[in-house]
């Protein structure tokens, strides 16, 4: 999947990892927000990771588990990365 320019920056400037992002596109609940779609993990998430990854993994994961991205509708490409802060309010 493509990367806008934003998104490369806001990885780097936010120390996310391409290996996040990747587990969060095979992983990651998907909430659509109009254009865009919010990937994130929950709890089932996790436990995928955990079933493919292994414990030692989810030491590293665990870092990284309020990691969030944002998924354009139109070209799939990543918007932007950051860091969930609070929870995702449902449309």
């Amino acid at each position: 999947m493509k990367k806008t320019k934003h998104a490369q920056v806001r990885m780097q400037q936010r120390s996310i990892p391409q290996m996040v992002i990747d587990w969060l596109l095979d992983y990651g609940l998907t909430q659509d927000q109009g254009d865009a779609r919010i990937l994130y993990f929950n709890k089932k998430s996790k436990k995928l990771i955990r079933q493919y990854a292994g414990s030692e993994a989810m030491s590293i994961f665990q870092k990284y588990e309020k990691v969030y991205a944002v998924v354009s509708s139109n070209d799939d490409s990543i918007i932007t990365a950051g860091w969930k802060n609070r929870k995702f309010r449902r449309v």
